[in-house]
């Protein structure tokens, strides 16, 4: 196990910008191309949270 400080930036540093580049993009382009499912996805949401379902 070679741990050294390039390769331990490189390959942390790439998922922690995917991760965050994803779902902002996702929910911008959800909410711009469609204000109508921005609202069914809040609900879908809420039901998901409450402990009933869980």
């Amino acid at each position: 196990m070679v741990v050294t400080g390039n390769q331990g930036s490189i390959p942390e540093r790439e998922p922690e910008k995917r991760l965050p580049h994803p779902r902002k993009a996702a929910g911008m382009q959800i909410t711009h191309s469609r204000p109508g499912e921005a609202v069914t996805k809040n609900s879908d949401t809420g039901l998901f949270r409450d402990p009933k379902i869980a």
